[in-house]
């Protein structure tokens, strides 16, 4: 299902023509998903589709996504047959998604109103496929925290074997470039670490922009 948005921001220098799909799995994230998705509708940067999969949470998760995307054109929610964990989810949303750029954000994270335009600019003036970058933590109540993540400025898959530099949250790619990655399902845990590793198998390195452009909950 491809998004109608055709919207332009208003702020110069920025080339809005490309459409984001934003991947957000969602499993009973009542208490946070509302402020999740409102720091998408807050985005400078307005050509997006937020596509959110919906791993039979037992909350009002679902309702609470419904009741956004009756009010936006460009948020989509969809539930799966059974719970099957977030890498299914993603995938899910992957299969789905008809952006040029492809990001992530899960349910209880959020981003900063100017995450899409400084990340989408910084990747079209590097020819960047692959990018992340700095976030901060919150408190559960939603404090931001002292806490916060440098990133180096570029990574590649040598260096991301010995440590995890890539926040999911911050995470966008060019799928035009390289295609659609799909999670391995297979993977108990850190099947975000290996989906990076798996691109720099096909890219000479990810880019980093250091600025913290995220929120982790």
């Amino acid at each position: 299902m491809q998004s109608n948005n055709t919207s332009k921001a208003s702020y110069e220098g920025v080339d809005t023509t490309s459409l984001v799909s934003i991947i957000m799995p969602m499993y009973k994230s009542e208490a946070f998903v509302s402020s999740s998705i409102k720091s998408v509708l807050e985005q400078t940067y307005t050509n997006w589709e937020l596509i959110i999969v919906d791993d039979c949470s037992s909350d009002e998760s679902l309702g609470t996504v419904q009741k956004f995307a009756a009010e936006d054109s460009r948020i989509y929610s969809y539930k799966l047959m059974q719970n099957s964990g977030a890498a299914t989810a993603r995938n899910y949303a992957i299969e789905k998604a008809q952006g040029e750029y492809i990001a992530f954000l899960d349910s209880d994270d959020e981003w900063f109103p100017d995450k899409l335009e400084r990340q989408i600019a910084f990747m079209k003036e590097n020819k960047s496929v692959l990018s992340f970058t700095g976030y901060q933590f919150m408190s559960e109540e939603g404090e931001l925290l002292d806490t916060t993540v440098s990133v180096p400025a570029k990574v590649t898959y040598g260096q991301l074997l010995k440590q995890n530099v890539i926040g999911c949250l911050t995470a966008m790619y060019h799928s035009g470039d390289i295609g659609k990655f799909y999670f391995d399902t297979t993977l108990a845990k850190h099947e975000d670490y290996q989906y990076w590793l798996e691109m720099l198998k096909k890219v000479s390195h990810a880019d980093g922009l250091n600025q913290k452009l995220a929120r982790y909950r």
